[in-house]
């Protein structure tokens, strides 16, 4: 540290340069947050004097009114940020400001430097260092000048984040903060706006900083010219520049206002700045909820769905409902069900709202411990789901069939069967019956205990599979799942109107025929074990099925084993998992089986079993319409047959 006239200058550590360089250029992803971050700042700063002045009254300077105020000047490229909150003494500046410096650690920058994309920790931001460096991605020099409520002594620190900062005594009228930004220049390229202009300002507060609780104001001109007494503009009358001081920020969410203090176009126009929809919102509603958690929520119901809704690892998808129901997962996923509440009344930007979920308290996972808040945030996501759904499903009754027509049954308490009785499109009527479910309840033949399903990529797979020939000779009713949300309603969803839902592809199942199936599986035993030897690297076991009546072979699943049309789900939105192994199922009665154990009776060697136990696989995977694991191979094979069939 050096001092000359009273100025200070100190110096960063080494790691805090690396950390300082990494808020600069890698924390945000767009440049304009700084703004947000600067008035979160100063709304804290105000909150705090209010609660200090309960206890000392004498803080708050008499006639206060809290108030957040912006500055430009287009001339000198500045932007100035003032607040008239509780300030901070100089023992203070150097804690709060110089926080990145105590924040600069090693164990900091190895995680930094573990994460995959080279970026920062969640958790780092809003640290209140953090969030007031980001001034330095629009900036290139920075003053802050800073005078604490209750004392006469300002203070101003300033840097050029070169690796140094200086602290000297400054000048302010009364307690709070003042921050003076020297723009960069204006860099459309690399995302840096002009931060004089006031219609910019007035845009990045609207979208971030609307609800901030204190009013932000800036005075703003305009043009006015000069009008005769009928107030018509003279063609030759003089303009006036006239200053106002403006209000840029509503101050009270949309969601806690009547419907008397917002029109129907701010609700659209909030709706589509949320979700980046360019289409209005099929329908939306207020809610309140009182009790345990109070909360207020602003439901909106979209014209469509997004194309990534289902899919695993979207902000919309398959993630969210998983670590709701069990606190597991990706913190992203946890924070996707709360995406629509802003933190601190600060509007988080849409990348931020799905990696951050907020706490019991509001407050966002960087101001908390993130663990914490990812399994507060999934608690209260299962919660606001299961209030809110009865709710939702009321407004849906009056829609058209297929419009959005399932709720989130994913995340609703199991039990619930009133509740889930009313979800829309069940099965193979989808879009033409309003109950599908009760209605092929209703059909269920005598001897029939379950109600069956089978899940598939379309409904021609699901009338064509192999795997429903036994259920259709008994004449037994099947669901038809199509949509990708099947996936997660079957799930959680174990029975319907007292009936357990059962998968007609999953587990060894008695359609009757057991007995039959066993006796014949004591001759099959040893043919079975060897076609399994020749396909141990794609299927788990071989046996006999009560499910075939027609064709030679299928695929099947154990009980719990994920669905084929799940894995592919998975794979396609880029989830990391193993390939399962399924079970070969073979129809004893079929000409062709029943000739592979005449061949293996004669030649347990036949080189001919390997080659039909790999068409066989074939066969059964095709059926389904999974992808073969080596097409080339299949392909070789069956030409082969077909030469020697010639």
């Amino acid at each position: 540290m050096s001092t000359a006239a009273n100025v200070e200058t100190h110096e960063f550590q080494a790691e805090t340069r690396r950390l300082l360089d990494l808020v600069i250029h890698s924390l945000y992803t767009h440049k304009e947050i700084f703004l947000r971050e600067l008035i979160s700042n100063a709304s804290d700063a105000i909150d705090r004097l209010r609660f200090e002045a309960l206890t000392s009254p004498d803080l708050a300077e008499t006639g206060w009114e809290p108030e957040i105020r912006l500055a430009v000047d287009r001339v000198a490229r500045t932007l100035t940020i003032s607040d008239n909150g509780i300030g901070m003494s100089r023992d203070e500046v150097i804690q709060n400001i110089g926080s990145i410096a105590k924040s600069g650690t090693r164990e900091m920058l190895e995680a930094v430097k573990a994460r995959k994309d080279g970026s920062a920790p969640p958790e780092l931001i809003g640290n209140f260092g953090v969030g007031f460096y980001s001034a330095f991605m629009a900036a290139d020099k920075v003053r802050l000048v800073t005078r604490r409520a209750g004392s006469d002594e300002a203070v101003q620190w300033e840097s050029r984040a070169d690796g140094v900062y200086t602290l000297q005594p400054g000048e302010r009228r009364t307690h709070g903060t003042t921050i003076t930004l020297e723009l960069k220049p204006v860099d459309a390229e690399g995302g840096i706006e002009d931060y004089t202009d006031e219609y910019a300002l007035e845009r990045i507060i609207k979208r971030y900083s609307d609800f901030i609780a204190y009013p932000i104001r800036m005075k703003v001109s305009r043009e006015e010219k000069e009008t005769d007494e009928n107030g018509i503009v003279t063609p030759d009358g003089k303009s006036t520049i006239v200053t106002e001081d403006k209000l840029l920020n509503a101050q009270k969410p949309l969601w806690a206002r009547s419907e008397s203090e917002a029109d129907e176009q701010e609700y659209r126009d909030f709706y589509k700045d949320l979700t980046g929809d360019w289409e209005d919102p099929l329908l939306h509603f207020a809610y309140k909820a009182e009790g345990v958690s109070e909360y207020q929520a602003l439901v909106y119901v979209p014209k469509s769905s997004p194309q990534d809704l289902y899919l695993y690892g979207s902000p919309y998808g398959l993630a969210p409902l998983r670590s709701a129901r069990d606190d597991h997962g990706s913190r992203r996923g946890a924070a996707a069900a709360l995406l629509a509440l802003p933190a601190r009344r600060g509007r988080l930007g849409r990348p931020a709202a799905e990696r951050l979920a907020p706490d019991a308290s509001g407050e966002p996972a960087h101001r908390a411990d993130p663990e914490v808040a990812h399994k507060e945030g999934a608690r209260l996501a299962l919660e606001a789901a299961g209030r809110r759904s009865g709710k939702v499903l009321g407004l849906l009754e009056g829609i058209r069939p297929g419009a959005q027509g399932r709720p989130d049954v994913g995340v609703l308490p199991q039990g619930q069967a009133g509740l889930a009785a009313a979800v829309r499109d069940l099965g193979q009527a989808r879009g033409r019956a309003h109950h599908a479910g009760r209605l092929r309840l209703a059909r269920m033949p005598e001897g029939q205990n379950d109600i069956f399903y089978l899940t598939a990529e379309s409904r021609a797979l699901c009338e064509s599979s192999p795997l429903l020939e036994a259920f259709k000779e008994k004449g037994w009713e099947v669901l038809y799942f199509v949509d990708p949300v099947d996936e997660i309603v079957v799930e959680y969803l174990p029975e319907f109107e007292g009936k357990r839902l059962k998968s007609a592809a999953k587990g060894d199942l008695d359609l009757g025929e057991k007995k039959d199936i066993e006796a014949a599986a004591a001759n099959y035993k040893d043919m079975l074990g060897a076609l399994q030897g020749k396909l141990d690297e794609w299927i788990k076991s071989v046996r006999l099925s009560s499910r075939l009546t027609s064709s030679p072979a299928c695929l099947a699943s154990d009980e719990h084993d994920m669905s084929p049309t799940m894995e592919r789900m998975m794979r396609m939105s880029g989830g990391e998992l193993p390939r399962q192994k399924r079970i070969l199922e073979l129809n004893a009665k079929h000409e062709i089986v029943r000739k592979l154990q005449e061949r293996y009776e004669k030649d347990a060697n036949d080189p001919i079993l390997a080659d039909y136990a790999e068409l066989l696989y074939g066969y059964a995977a095709l059926a389904e319409g999974s992808e073969l694991p080596d097409p080339v191979r299949f392909n070789q094979l069956l030409a082969s047959l077909m030469a020697r069939g010639a």
